[in-house]
């Protein structure tokens, strides 16, 4: 805020990404985009032309492939009109009242298939993953959101969130209030939610799975605990097929056989 940033983005310490994240990012822009846009809200009620594995969800999914490209942006590659982008989690879910639209990234080969969709290593798989084709990402709008990994803050959205946080009210870790700022967001009939934290809603884009997330390290084991599971003594990164953190020697040396962490069975 004091210099005047048009966005920031704030990264936790202990995360991990994948190799290509700069075109991971730039697909992402152009989803972004296309979400944020008048005409792709709008058509919430149409059909698709996605073919998913159940029907319901074919009316709210749109190929980006088959978008046609929205106006060009004025302030951001990520389109204009967001508070936060939320790009590290460890679960979230699909909004189910306007707007409900989901833009598709289909045969993304950085996502990992299905089973390797884990928010943590003793969680279940992601939900998404079964609705949709192997290698798929998706990226819609933000609910019942997890963890603060990885997110972008607009100017405006940073201004949105002083105002909850440091004048109404800090009651609870910051990921849950995140959750409910993203929440109380108006249909395209200008209607509230009432879910959320009241005056300030946010316009959160998020996506599954997620561009960022938490790297377990060879030389020390976590200190969650799962009961029933015990403690997390996984090394590597969920999600993530070619891992920075898992690939940092052979960055170092140059090499471009890079270890895929979640590599698709051999048929």
């Amino acid at each position: 805020m004091d210099q005047n940033l048009g966005s920031a983005l704030i990264l936790e310490d202990d995360i991990d990404w994948d190799i290509r994240l700069k075109t991971q990012l730039q697909t992402f822009a152009l989803a972004s985009q296309a979400l944020l846009s008048e005409d792709t809200q709008k058509r919430n009620h149409l059909r698709g032309n996605w073919e998913t594995h159940r029907p319901e969800y074919q009316k709210i999914s749109f190929p980006l492939t088959s978008l046609p490209f929205p106006p060009r942006p004025k302030s951001s590659p990520y389109g204009d009109d967001w508070d936060m982008l939320w790009l590290g989690h460890c679960g979230i879910a699909f909004h189910d009242k306007p707007p409900s639209s989901r833009i598709i990234i289909p045969n993304d080969q950085t996502v990992p298939e299905a089973k390797y969709l884990k928010p943590h290593p003793f969680g279940s798989p992601d939900k998404f993953g079964s609705l949709y084709p192997p290698h798929t990402r998706v990226v819609h709008h933000a609910a019942g959101s997890s963890c603060s990994l990885a997110y972008a803050l607009s100017q405006r959205g940073a201004r949105k969130l002083l105002y909850e946080f440091g004048v109404k009210a800090f009651d609870k870790q910051i990921d849950f209030m995140f959750g409910e700022f993203c929440e109380n967001i108006p249909d395209i009939e200008g209607t509230r939610s009432g879910i959320g934290r009241g005056e300030s809603e946010g316009v959160c884009i998020t996506v599954q799975p997620p561009l960022f997330s938490h790297h377990y390290p060879e030389v020390a084991s976590s200190d969650i605990y799962e009961i029933g599971g015990g403690f997390v003594t996984m090394i590597g990164t969920l999600y993530m097929r070619w891992s920075v953190r898992m690939n940092l020697g052979r960055l170092v040396r140059g090499l471009k056989d890079f270890v895929d962490q979640w590599p698709d069975e051999t048929r």
